[in-house]
């Protein structure tokens, strides 16, 4: 007979006729097994980027696809590849040595190894054979001090062991077979040439690649001009005065009401931030996220992951849909999936959820928004915690705003991709071209090292630094930075803002980037003589003797044209948030007056997180 149908265990088989039916025992045993799972699904490669590299091995190269979640092998034509990072959907490589030619990429995990398409294919190229050309510099001038971002356009520019001014070495940025990404040499007024070397040889000169040093302009000195003389009237008998008729009085005039004082100018909310601002509690606390007004009340109460959750919560707040309300983006804390939440500033319904890292990734992540697109409309940069890499996920916040997600690029924002501390980020324009640059610093675990990228080469998923990275603290710390940017002294550009990480004291310090922009490449520390003057706040938020850290962020609390600090207490300190205006910082940069100074969570001393 078939046995039939049941839910797993073990039953006892009777058997009945006429005269009864049998008893049960041990001996009439049947058990039901559940069937076996489903074999895991074999990996796929549904894309290469770049699809190509030179043969000598080393590009970066990332693999995107479906099942490729612990990959036991990653190969190029058979020959295997160094794997830097491996989530479900992404593996990002460095490729090996080969002969020039069009290969395979395939994955394998423990389900088997990807099927070969079109889309897995990666062509290695020759180095060049025929020598560098340029024809192209820009900005085609620049100090004699150096250090100016200058951008080489040409042909067989990869592979470049050089780039001379004038026979001056420059700072190698980026370097691709048409464009190479330069810091110029400093040097003596005048026109050089630029030229590229290579294993094929060196550029030939011409008019194309003239570079100009242009030596500062001092304004000359101008000799105080002596008065004129006094002018003396002629010594003649005055004439008689006229005989004058008599003037009927005019016709009183009502005074004049003085015009309205002007209004100043709105300040920009990319340098100065939103009036609002949110506070979630770290991990063990409420899953509950409260969103302040500019004088401290509530504006709103929300909970993106459930009543429930008590992971932590990471917050931002920044308009994404152009409505004049900020949106509230949350991200999740360590210990459950990764997620992000955006809802909206006026319904308060969800906008977008999503997962910007592998689902088993579980280490929390940070949120922080800027416009780095220049559509107008800040855009979200989502970086993991402790455990993750040090990556830096772009995502556009105008697709947000509509409920899209849409990733217009990720790196690593941290030079040192085998780092596991994570990496935190924040956006503002430090340069004054009008586009917000990237600040990436270290995690838990690392340095304070700090890597600025300049926001307009973001998108391209390949930026160039603005200058080398640098230590906000002492370099032998080992917890990492929290950093935010705004502009404290409405000069019209972000400064930047570092807090203290766990394990620290609650410091905040504050220094003006055009400092350091100038003294790129001179300075290795904010406490390098180099620097001595970038310096505009340093003072602790609270009892300096605990030892939470300080989480930063920026806000427009008294509607001026100078960004304030939002200062939240970390794990192990309460739950104290403290907000300074720009102007009480400045008019003490070591112990500023607080605005707001307020415990969101009484009763829970992990600490908060501000945005």
């Amino acid at each position: 007979m078939f046995s039939p149908a049941d839910g797993a265990g073990t039953v006892d088989i009777t058997v009945t006729t006429a005269g009864g039916t049998s008893a049960t025992g041990a001996g009439d045993h049947f058990t039901y097994l559940s069937p076996p799972p489903p074999p895991p699904a074999a990996p796929t490669v549904t894309g290469v980027s770049p699809a190509s590299g030179s043969t000598a091995g080393g590009t970066v190269v990332d693999i995107t696809g479906a099942d490729l979640g612990g990959a036991t092998a990653v190969d190029f034509g058979g020959l295997p590849a160094d794997v830097v990072a491996d989530t479900a959907t992404e593996i990002v490589v460095f490729s090996p040595a080969d002969a020039a030619g069009t290969v395979d990429v395939t994955v394998t995990t423990a389900a088997g190894i990807s099927a070969t398409t079109a889309a897995d294919q990666f062509t290695n190229l020759s180095p060049p054979t025929a020598a560098p050309t340029v024809t192209g510099v820009g900005p085609a001038s620049g100090s004699t001090a150096g250090d100016t971002t200058v951008d080489i356009t040409g042909t067989n520019l990869d592979g470049a062991a050089a780039v001379d001014f004038g026979g001056a070495a420059a700072t190698i940025v980026s370097d691709t077979g048409t464009q190479i990404v330069v810091l110029s040499p400093a040097g003596t007024a005048g026109v050089v040439d630029v030229t590229v070397t290579t294993a094929a040889g060196t550029s030939a000169t011409s008019a194309a690649d003239q570079f100009t040093y242009a030596a500062a302009v001092v304004p000359p000195i101008v000799p105080p001009t002596s008065p004129p003389p006094p002018v003396v009237p002629p010594t003649s008998p005055p004439p008689s005065p006229p005989v004058v008729p008599p003037v009927s009085s005019p016709p009183a005039v009502p005074p004049v009401s003085p015009p309205p004082p002007a209004v100043p100018p709105t300040p920009k909310t990319a340098l100065v931030g939103y009036p609002e601002f949110a506070v979630g509690a770290d991990a063990g606390g409420t899953g509950t996220v409260s969103v302040y007004n500019a004088d401290g009340s509530v504006a709103n109460i929300a909970t993106p992951f459930g009543a429930s959750y008590t992971a932590g919560v990471r917050v931002a707040v920044a308009d994404l849909n152009n409505d004049g309300s900020p949106e509230l983006i949350a991200g999740t804390g360590p210990g459950v999936e990764n997620q992000v939440v955006i809802l909206d500033g006026t319904t308060h319904q969800q906008l977008a959820s999503f997962e910007p890292f592998e689902a088993t990734f579980t280490d929390g992540v940070f949120v922080t928004t800027g416009d780095v697109n220049g559509d107008g409309v800040p855009d979200l940069i989502v970086t993991p915690d402790q455990s993750g890499g040090p990556i830096v996920a772009v995502y556009d916040g105008a697709a947000l705003g509509r409920g899209q997600v849409v990733q217009l690029a990720r790196f690593f924002g941290i030079n040192d991709p085998n780092f596991r501390g994570g990496d935190r980020a924040a956006l503002g324009d430090i340069n004054g071209d009008g586009v917000a640059d990237l600040i990436v610093s270290a995690g838990f675990g690392g340095g304070p090292r700090v890597a600025i990228y300049n926001g307009a080469t973001i998108a391209s998923g390949a930026p160039t630094e603005l200058m080398p990275d640098f230590f906000a603290f002492e370099s032998s710390l080992r917890n990492g930075v929290y950093v935010t940017a705004g502009d404290l002294t409405g000069k019209g550009y972000a400064d930047l803002i570092f807090g203290a990480g766990p394990g620290g004291a609650p410091r905040v310090r504050a220094v003006d980037p055009a400092v350091l922009l100038s003294a790129a490449g001179n300075f290795q520390s904010l406490d390098d003589p180099a620097v001595s003057g970038a310096g505009l706040a340093d003072f602790f938020s609270g009892d300096p003797t605990t030892r939470g850290g300080a989480r930063v962020a920026v806000a427009n609390l008294d509607g001026d044209a100078k960004a304030d600090v939002i200062v939240g207490s970390g794990t192990g300190t309460a739950s104290t948030v403290t907000a300074y205006t720009g102007a009480a910082i400045a008019a003490n940069p070591t112990d500023p007056a607080a605005d707001l100074n307020f415990d969101a969570l009484p009763g829970f001393t992990g600490g908060v997180f501000v945005g």
